[in-house]
């Protein structure tokens, strides 16, 4: 899709994260979805299901879109992905390789990250409670960037640093009192929020950090106002934001090397859904930096982006078998499928709506208007999608789109349900990157059995 966008330059192609399907989705001659070039069909027959599905080239493109976005910005500039939208050992290590560094949330995300082999350097270290251990983990691992949450943590990483060779460099989370227009519980940015320094506690950190004796490197300032954002005017604020706060820690005798506006930027989960394009999207956050720096006559910082839904959200999917069925006359169709909520926490949890499609889709005159796909689970809010308009029946393989954030990330084994497989797809070939859980994983941990 050639054209010029209201957020920036002219694109080359459609957007990763401007479709509810994979770059390279598309019917056969038959009919058929396809991913990747792969039979989805002899997937399922060689996977089962559910079975979470990535599509590489979709992954790829998202990583270059970011990358293309910002290299004109005049600054030095970095990427992080943030690993909490899907945390897996082949992704950490894929996305490393295009040449984003790791953001993980917790001791476990770092954890994958190590096993992916993503040096220290590479890897910041987000989350408003991290532990003592889970610091010493990253001091051990020589993590290059901590994002610091609170002064408790400034302390504590202060105190632990003190048996350390080097100085860890810390970047500071404030809350910029902006609301943007996202679901509450994924709004992160607003005065109300568990999440950063307010104004009289940076004002604290900013003493501690300028204290000569301080182990601690000081490196900048970050900000996240929220995910599945769809307006980029509330990045503007941001900017402002975080450079009067830049301004605010010079009187300290602070130099703010870098600003990072975090991540947030929206996908389509739906057809309709219209979010920015991704190269798009990050010109006009840096013009606002740059813009920003001008009017102020600073030096640019370095720019740090970490986006997570959007590299991977439209890259993945869900397949699933349908089971039983169940009729409630003059009121809906019910299609039971073999998943649900312990592979797609996200529907029960936000509202999430999505995309769905038969892979092999048939005329057989059957009602379509009031078809509600549900989940196999003991839990009447166990439903994937209300109204999915499709001519579907028992052992039908059905598509829910854009899975690929949040979903695995957020799965659980409620009714003691294992987890999918997941394969990522190139070029026709499917490559296992985890294995279906089995009953026996679902009680390792337990003992006196």
């Amino acid at each position: 899709m050639q054209g010029q966008f209201p957020y920036g330059g002219p694109l080359l192609s459609q957007a990763s994260n401007t479709t509810p399907r994979p770059l390279s989705a598309s019917k056969n001659a038959s009919g058929q979805w396809q991913v990747g070039g792969c039979d989805l069909e002899q997937l399922a027959e060689r996977f089962g299901t559910p079975l979470y599905v990535l599509d590489r080239s979709s992954l790829e493109r998202a990583c270059q879109d970011y990358l293309a976005g910002l290299s004109d910005y005049p600054g030095p500039k970095e990427v992080f992905f943030a690993s909490k939208a899907l945390p897996v050992v082949a992704i950490d290590r894929l996305l490393h390789e295009m040449d984003l560094g790791i953001e993980a949330s917790s001791g476990g995300e770092l954890f994958v990250a190590i096993t992916a082999g993503v040096p220290g350097s590479r890897i910041q270290f987000n989350g408003n409670n991290k532990s003592l251990q889970e610091l010493k983990e990253a001091l051990d691992h020589g993590v290059g960037r901590f994002l610091v949450d609170g002064m408790g943590e400034l302390t504590a990483l202060s105190e632990l640093s003190k048996s350390y060779s080097f100085k860890p460099s810390v970047t500071l989370r404030v809350n910029p009192g902006i609301d943007a227009h996202t679901h509450d519980f994924i709004r992160t940015g607003q005065v109300d929020s568990k999440f950063g320094f307010s104004d009289d506690q940076l004002e604290e950190a900013f003493g501690f950090l300028a204290n000569k004796d301080c182990p601690l490197d000081y490196r900048g300032l970050q900000g996240h106002i929220g995910s599945q954002i769809f307006e980029v005017e509330p990045f503007r604020l941001l900017a402002a934001f975080l450079f009067d706060k830049l301004q605010a820690a010079a009187g300290f005798g602070l130099e703010t090397e870098e600003l990072n506006l975090g991540g947030g930027l929206g996908i389509s989960y739906l057809c309709e859904d219209n979010p920015p394009p991704i190269q798009a999207f990050v010109r006009k956050i840096a013009s606002f930096v740059v813009e920003e720096a001008k009017n102020r006559a600073l030096p640019l910082p370095r720019l740090v982006l970490e986006p997570g839904r959007s590299i991977v959200g439209t890259a993945g999917f869900t397949l699933y078998r349908v089971g039983n069925e169940k009729k409630v006359p003059g009121i809906r169709r019910y299609l039971m499928v073999d998943g649900g909520m312990p592979d797609n926490p996200r529907p029960i949890t936000y509202g999430a709506q999505y995309l769905a499609d038969l892979v092999s889709p048939r005329e057989r005159g059957l009602d379509t208007e009031r078809v509600t796909i549900a989940g196999k689970c003991c839990e009447s809010g166990d439903i994937l999608i209300e109204d999915a308009g499709l001519e579907a029946c028992k052992d039908d393989l059905l598509i829910v789109w854009a899975t690929g954030a949040y979903c695995f990330a957020m799965s659980s084994n409620y009714n003691r349900l294992p987890r999918p497989a997941m394969v990522l797809l190139e070029n026709g070939r499917a490559e296992l990157i985890r294995r279906r859980e089995t009953y026996d994983d679902l009680v390792r941990a337990e003992v006196g059995i």
